[in-house]
């Protein structure tokens, strides 16, 4: 019965709402405590299972939630995205190995997604599988993953909420100060980070925007400052967005997941301190060849560090300059002082663990990363990653790509993708946007818009990313029909009037289809 009573939802630590788990106060922790609890859950559940003691099926679907709609959603095939694992992340040899043993123990009792566990069994040991596919914000825990039959990609953050990381217990995890600072992980095929950690350089996490210091001093757990981090997702497509501040450096970075690639936007980018601040595109093994292409013209880079002026160009061609490494495709949407890095790396698992030895390590290393100087003042970067791409068809796509920036602001990032007609629009003040001529979105509170459109309706997902009930009025420049849709300044234009809810599911997503007259 003491067990069962464990298997709750929660705001404390455990099972939250949204089927990420906490531990150690506000603490991601579904790849560490979480995998123990799913571990031992469900087996327990097994050995009492048809006797006076097994559990009753509230509890059971519960747990199932926490495997099949949580901590899968964190991994691709039998590899964990780190930033679900804590203080763990520094421990050899972390896979999702646990996923396959908690399923096989869900397997043996008498549920209703049998399908799901077993899939999940085969793709957490590597065998062959049907792929996830979709997009999910984990809005108790500031996580948005996204997973496509070729990728997966997700976007961390840090709240006034939630805490980045643990605290270095048992002399673990002594560098993550910057795990959770927009990190952006991606996966293709899950080896891509695999035991790196000792070589890692620690102020150049994927995705994240740090002032690089000749050392990190103090505990690497913090709290975050801000309120407006979070995610909206139509569970096909999602928009991150994060008001990132962190001792003397500010930033808005955004992240648009999208199918063939993802839009990575930073803006207000300010910092106090001589520090140089960098970007990092991202920094994994090293996997073959590393290609830039500036000016039309590509080249292959030899192994040894490497400053790059990249800037947008006019041909008709080659629109954007571009870098490409291990079939992912980086395309630089504004001119950017990139640094890269192909290489050897040294470090020493003790450095990172003291539970491990002094000896050094050695990896070769991809590295990259947007060089913003010291003291910026209000810097941008636009980039897209497209993963599982060619060299050549790079080359193509730059010229090509349907995606479009439409507004990169301390106020605003948006971003439109014209195969897909689907916007996404992070407000982070009310305000107005203009998705092409004639069509207008604005909104009269901060929020996270994402609109898909089709000749029939239009498809809407909002959220408020302070993780509280509010109300939020959005106007459109579209004659509309459906519940809560009223005209607005006009014939033509439409207002549809989100009611975003409070409680454990603040911050969740709420979407609406509205017909066109």
């Amino acid at each position: 019965g003491r067990i069962a009573d464990e298997i709750q939802v929660s705001t404390g630590e455990g099972i939250q709402a949204d089927f990420s788990f906490h531990q150690h106060g506000p603490c991601l922790y579904n790849h560490g405590y979480g995998a123990a609890f799913a571990g031992d859950c469900s087996e327990i559940a097994t050995q009492v299972a048809g006797t006076r003691f097994a559990f009753p099926p509230e509890k059971m679907a519960l747990i199932s939630s926490l495997i099949l709609d949580g901590s899968q959603w964190m991994t691709r095939g039998s590899a964990t995205d780190f930033g679900g694992e804590g203080r763990e992340i520094t421990r050899r040899g972390q896979t999702a190995h646990y996923l396959h043993t908690a399923a096989r123990n869900m397997l043996q009792l008498p549920m209703r997604r049998e399908a799901e566990f077993r899939d999940l069994a085969a793709r957490a040991s590597g065998q062959p599988a049907p792929p996830l596919a979709g997009n999910r914000h984990f809005w108790r825990s500031d996580l948005m993953v996204h997973h496509r039959p070729g990728y997966y990609a997700s976007a961390r953050m840090v709240s006034s909420r939630i805490a980045n990381t643990d605290m270095p217990c048992n002399g673990e995890g002594l560098k993550s100060h910057h795990i959770a600072d927009g990190c952006n992980v991606l996966l293709r095929t899950g080896h891509e980070f695999e035991d790196i950690f000792p070589v890692w350089d620690w102020q150049k996490i994927p995705g994240t925007t740090v002032e690089q210091r000749a050392e990190l001093t103090g505990s690497p757990r913090r709290m975050g400052k801000t309120s407006f981090v979070g995610g909206v997702s139509s569970g096909e497509y999602g928009l991150a967005a994060f008001e990132f501040q962190r001792d003397g450096l500010s930033a808005r970075k955004s992240w648009f997941f999208f199918v063939d690639e993802y839009a990575c936007l930073g803006a207000g980018i300010t910092c106090d301190s001589d520090a140089l601040v960098a970007t990092t595109l991202n920094q994994c093994h090293l996997a073959g060849d590393v290609l830039i292409c500036r000016d039309g013209r590509v080249q292959k880079l030899d192994s040894q560090p490497h400053a790059l002026d990249c800037a947008r160009l006019g041909e008709p061609c080659y629109n954007h300059d571009w870098l490409w490494h291990g079939e992912v495709g980086y395309v630089l949407l504004e001119p950017a002082s990139i640094r890269l890095h192909n290489g050897p790396q040294q470090g020493s698992w003790w450095e990172i663990n003291h539970e491990y030895s002094r000896d050094t390590v050695t990896r070769d290393v991809f590295m990259a990363w947007i060089d913003h100087g010291t003291r910026p003042q209000n810097a941008t970067y636009s980039y897209l990653v497209v993963p599982g791409i060619t060299a050549d068809a790079l080359g193509t796509y730059a010229g090509r790509s349907p995606v479009k920036i439409l507004r990169n602001t301390p106020g605003l990032q948006a971003v439109w993708h014209d195969e897909l007609r689907t916007a996404g629009l992070a407000f982070y003040e009310p305000g107005e946007v203009e998705i092409r001529q004639g069509w207008t979105v604005a909104v009269d509170t901060p929020c996270l818009v994402l609109l898909k459109e089709s000749p029939q309706q239009l498809l809407i997902s909002v959220s408020n990313p302070k993780n509280e009930q509010a109300t939020v009025q959005l106007d459109v420049s579209r004659s509309l029909k459906g519940d809560d849709v009223e005209v607005a300044n006009g014939p033509g234009h439409s207002r549809i009037t989100f009611q975003l809810p409070g409680g454990m599911e603040a911050g969740k997503s709420v979407t609406r289809s509205c017909a066109a007259r």
